[in-house]
Formats: structure tokens, C-alpha cells, sequence
């Protein structure tokens, strides 16, 4: 390195002496050049992007724009076979939805009642439903199937409902995303263009999606119904199979369903529900039917119900207390009426309470010793066995008088919460798949597909050209 006269540094390059200071000079002029230069090459890049995004990867601008006239053409042609569809269908639906376009169309309908009412309720409403199950599907499995094929029906409902809602809300809001050329006729098509439903449709159809939207919650009532059915149906199978044990004998008399007045041990008036009574010249027999699903069931030393399934044991409420109650509340009828009052010391001794496992596939257990309590459960043959076996000898004026006095002192049952099938859910269902019909074919409706019948290749090449249609527009965005 050698410098200048201004004493500046030099050096040789090339065979050349170059002082320093030019040389830096010479480096930020390049510099900015090819700065520029990268900058210029970025715009250039930028309008060749946005000419490939008009343009598409395989034609030019005014290629496209032919496709979409062609497009939009074909569209137009078929409107009026497509208007004609759509208001068929609409009709078709109005026709399903006529007077019955109420929240709780669907819904499942709260009552509170007496359980013998509601046995009697969802019984009949049940059969109902069970038998339209059979004629437009394979038998059930268990008369419970009424149960899952609703909640079955509102599900699928519910589905095509809401899709349809949701669909004929932006029937005419989805045109905003139309390509941006031949805006008037794309506007003119959206006015043709008719909703999937018309205004009658839709109040009908929200009314009832009010009444089922909520799938969390209705699955939540569903699962509590079916728990109700379940216990209703096993409750009813238990009570037919000792009825028709005891009324093997003429003689008996059966009372069932009873709720007789009762004081607890506070003293408050209340009742004592009692499932059957029979009464016959042997005596009275107090019976609590359990129909459970169980190995083996029997009740334990301190007085609770007791069953094993599958290896484990489990145990239940006091239901020797609930016997004595019941032996009290019988006595208590007898000694208020005059005619049977003379005969209650004999009478206490034929009062029996039992307790009865109605499922033939439960085994009893043995009676454990040193248990604080007398009762025991017996099997249906066992039952016939133990009345057969006593030694009352009631006369049937007795028979008639024990019979007379424990229904005069029967009282209103108690009444609960319970759900069940609407009215005339078989009427529902039939109507319901009516509506769901339609409604499906209402989705599957494509303005496109009339499209493609008239034209079949129209859509393939805007495709290509990086364009798709979307039921009566075009549009450049992805899906």
C-alpha cells in the first residue's frame, strides 16, 4: 500500500494504482444499482403472478371470460327447470309440515303422574311406535327398541334439518364470493335463483329444530326416558308373570297398584305403595315384586336387598323395613273397617309379606342365620309353593270383606316425573320420515347438476382454467 500526495492510501489493482477512497465510492454505486435492480425484478415477478391469477395456468383472460359467459349462458338456460324442481319440493313439504310445525313436534312430553299412569301411557304409545317399527323395519329386538328408534329419528331429523337451515340462510349471502366479471349477470341469476324453502317452510321448520337443537341436552332426557321404559317394562313383565301364577287359583282375588294411607315413624300423614295383593281362603299375601337382572339376589342380615352379578355383590336400600310397612299398612286397613275389625286377630296371623324375584334366570338365595328380620325372596314356583303350603282358612264372605276393605282405603297414588313418546308418536314418526324425505332431497338439489346435463363440459374446462362454480356462480376461491 502506497498514498496519494493528500497523504490518502492507494492500492494497485490490476496494474492500476486506485486510491482507497474511490474505491469505497465505486462499491456503494454498485450497491444501489443492483439494489434497484432486485427491486425492479420483484415487481416485475409480482405483475406476472397477478397476470397468471387472471389469466389461469392453461388460457388467457379473454379465454376465461368466454368460459364464464358460457357458463353463466347454460345457468340462465336451466333456471326455469330448476325453479319448477325446487317449488315442488316446497310444496311437497308444506303438505308434510301442515299442522304440525309446533316446538314440541319431537320433542318428548313431561308429565307428572301416578306410575300406574304412566305405565298405562307409555304401554300404549309404546305399542304404538313399536308396531309402525315393524312394518317399515325388521322385528325389534325387545319392545326398549321403540325407545332407541326415536331417539334414532330426531337424530337424523335433527342432521338434515340443520344442514338445510344452515343452507337456504346463504342461498342468495354466497354470491358475494362471485368472480369479479360479468357482475350483472351473476346479480341477475342470485334474484332468479330460488330459496331452497319457502317462508312457511322455514317459521315450521325453526319452530321445530327449537324443540330438538340442543342434541346434548335431548340425549341427556333420552337417556333418563329410556331408564324410566326400562324399569316400566321390566315392572310390567314382573307383575304379569306372579298374575298369572296366582290366578292360576279361581279363587284368589288380586289387587294391584295400591297406595294405602300411613303414618312413618314422624307421625305425618302419608301412604304406603304397595305392588300386589292377594287374598284368598289360605290368607292375605303382600307381595314386592322385583324384576332385576341378577345371578343370584336375596336379602342380607340386616335387612338389605343383596345381588351378585358377574362376580360382584351389591347391595341395596332396607327392604325389610319396607316389608313391615307394608304388613302395617295392611293391618291398619283391616282394623278400620267394621265388618273385618271382629276377625283382626286372626287375621294378623295370615297376613303374610313376601318378596318375589320375578326373573326366572335369578337364583335365591339361602336365608342366612341370625338375620334380624324373617323375610325372604321367593321364586315364582317357590311363591306357589309358600301360598299352598299355609294353613289359613279364610271363608269367602272374609275373602270378600278383606277385599272391600283394603280398596276402600285406597288413595290417590303418588305422582312423579316422567317422560314418554308425544302423542301419537306413530303418526309423528310416519310424518317426521316424510319431512326428512323431502328435506333430503332438497340438499342433494343442485343447480350445477342441470348445468352438467346440459352442458357436460363447460365446468371440467373452467375447472382447468382455475375456476369453479359454485350452484349458479363462479368463483376463484378455494373451497
Amino acid at each position: 500500500m502506497s498514498f496519494n500526495h493528500h497523504n490518502e492510501p492507494q492500492i494497485i489493482i490490476d496494474g492500476r494504482v486506485v486510491d482507497v477512497t474511490e474505491l469505497v465510492k465505486r462499491y456503494h454505486q454498485l450497491d444501489r444499482r443492483l439494489t434497484q435492480t432486485e427491486q425492479r425484478v420483484a415487481q416485475l415477478q409480482e405483475q406476472l403472478e397477478a397476470l397468471q391469477g387472471r389469466s389461469g395456468a392453461t388460457g388467457a383472460p379473454a379465454s376465461r371470460e368466454k368460459l364464464i359467459d358460457r357458463y353463466y349462458r347454460v345457468v340462465e338456460a336451466v333456471l326455469g327447470d330448476y325453479q319448477t324442481q325446487v317449488a315442488t319440493l316446497q310444496r311437497q313439504l308444506t303438505a308434510c309440515l301442515s299442522g304440525n310445525g309446533q316446538t314440541e313436534f319431537l320433542q318428548l312430553a313431561a308429565h307428572t303422574m301416578s306410575p300406574s299412569s304412566y305405565q298405562k301411557m307409555f304401554l300404549e304409545r309404546n305399542q304404538q311406535l313399536v308396531r309402525y317399527q315393524h312394518q317399515t323395519e325388521a322385528d325389534s329386538h325387545d319392545e326398549l327398541d321403540g325407545v332407541r328408534y326415536w331417539g334414532n329419528l330426531v337424530d337424523q331429523y335433527r342432521d338434515v334439518l340443520t344442514c338445510l337451515l344452515e343452507k337456504n340462510h346463504n342461498v342468495h349471502r354466497d354470491f358475494r364470493h362471485a368472480y369479479h366479471y360479468a357482475k350483472s349477470t351473476v346479480q341477475r341469476i342470485r334474484e332468479r335463483k330460488p330459496a331452497y324453502l319457502s317462508d312457511q317452510n322455514v317459521m315450521d321448520l325453526r319452530t321445530i329444530y327449537g324443540g330438538i337443537k340442543d342434541a346434548a341436552a335431548y340425549h341427556d332426557e333420552l337417556k333418563r326416558f329410556y331408564n324410566q321404559a326400562g324399569l316400566t317394562l321390566k315392572g310390567v313383565a314382573g307383575e304379569r308373570l306372579v298374575k298369572s301364577v296366582v290366578k292360576a287359583d279361581a279363587n284368589s282375588r288380586v289387587l294391584t297398584s295400591l297406595n294405602l294411607p300411613y303414618a312413618y315413624h314422624n307421625g305425618t300423614e302419608n301412604s304406603n305403595q304397595i305392588d300386589c295383593i292377594v287374598v284368598n281362603q289360605k290368607g292375605i299375601f303382600v307381595l314386592e315384586i322385583k324384576n332385576y337382572t341378577a345371578d343370584t339376589i336375596g336379602i342380607d342380615q340386616d335387612g338389605r336387598i343383596v345381588t351378585e352379578r358377574g362376580g360382584r355383590t351389591f347391595r341395596g336400600s332396607r327392604i325389610a323395613r319396607q316389608g313391615q310397612f307394608h304388613y302395617n299398612a295392611v293391618l291398619e286397613a283391616l282394623a278400620a273397617d267394621e265388618e273385618v275389625k271382629p276377625a283382626l286377630k286372626y287375621l294378623r296371623r295370615q297376613l303374610h309379606v313376601l318378596y318375589i324375584s320375578a326373573n326366572p334366570q335369578t337364583k335365591i338365595m339361602s336365608v342366612l342365620p341370625g338375620a334380624n328380620h324373617h323375610y325372604r325372596f321367593l321364586s315364582l314356583a317357590g311363591l306357589r309353593q309358600y301360598i299352598d303350603g299355609t294353613n289359613g282358612q279364610l271363608r269367602p264372605a272374609l275373602v270378600q270383606a278383606v277385599v272391600e276393605a283394603i280398596d276402600s282405603r285406597q288413595q290417590a297414588e303418588k305422582t312423579y316425573g316422567y317422560l314418554c313418546f308425544p302423542a301419537d308418536p306413530a303418526k309423528r314418526a310416519r310424518l317426521a320420515w316424510q319431512q326428512y324425505r323431502v328435506m333430503s332431497k332438497l340438499l342433494k338439489l343442485r343447480l350445477d347438476d342441470f348445468v352438467d346435463r346440459r352442458d357436460p363440459d363447460v365446468r371440467q374446462k373452467l375447472a382447468k382454467a382455475g375456476l369453479r362454480t359454485c350452484d349458479g356462480y363462479v368463483t376463484s376461491k378455494p373451497h
